[in-house]
């Protein structure tokens, strides 16, 4: 067998295991965590992009730059941990933790990151 034989074999496996994980992740993951998936998704899209035009036309508002660029970040740490304490599959560990306050403290949180990016810009 040859090293391209292989190669169509393990990339024929890979689309299975990806397909398989696609068709898992839609029938079993609640609606509320996909949503809070796409907002994770779109928090590094925004931050790749600002980290790309940085590179390519410069810094120049710096103060700008970082807010922005933290303030995506920041919001993608938020909302993994909002997705952890939401998750039906790790649930046993926040027990203790409502929903509702799970959700109030990422909003909470949120504004309050935004308002200090809104202050650092100066």
């Amino acid at each position: 067998m040859s090293s391209s034989d292989s190669f169509d074999a393990n990339s024929g496996s890979i689309l299975v295991v990806l397909s398989t994980l696609y068709k898992n992740y839609q029938t079993r993951t609640p609606q509320r965590v996909k949503l809070i998936d796409q907002f994770i998704i779109l928090s590094v899209l925004v931050a790749v992009v600002q980290f790309v035009y940085c590179q390519l036309v410069g810094t120049f508002p710096f103060n700008a730059m970082l807010a922005g660029f933290f303030t995506c970040i920041c919001s993608m740490v938020f909302g993994v941990s909002l997705r952890k304490q939401l998750n039906p599959d790790t649930s046993k560990e926040f027990r203790s933790i409502v929903v509702e306050k799970s959700i109030a403290d990422f909003v909470i949180i949120s504004v309050l990151l935004f308002f200090v990016a809104v202050s650092y810009l100066g």
